[in-house]
């Protein structure tokens, strides 16, 4: 996602999106050549200081799970990952 500054008055502050989705294969190594083929992409087109942020929720679940989290912090942290807001715990 490219975020953007309006123009002016009338402009828009929707962000740009590009995305791209590979179809044949569900594996990680899928996941792992789609990603590096964007950053590659911007790359190549001269995009500088990328941020790559991973949403997905099998990602979170998985660390979730592996990270040995309490149900009350999964919730805190998955109500965070689909607001898209940063959030601090405290232990």
């Amino acid at each position: 996602m490219l975020h953007t500054l309006p123009a002016g008055y009338t402009g828009t502050r929707e962000p740009l999106q590009v995305g791209a989705e590979l179809y044949g294969h569900s594996g990680i190594e899928s996941d792992v050549e789609i990603q590096q083929l964007m950053l590659k992409s911007l790359d190549l087109a001269g995009v500088e200081n990328v941020h790559l942020d991973l949403g997905h929720v099998a990602i979170f679940r998985s660390l979730v799970k592996h990270g040995h989290v309490s149900s009350e912090q999964e919730s805190a942290l998955f109500q965070a990952l689909q607001s898209k807001d940063v959030l601090k715990f405290v232990k």
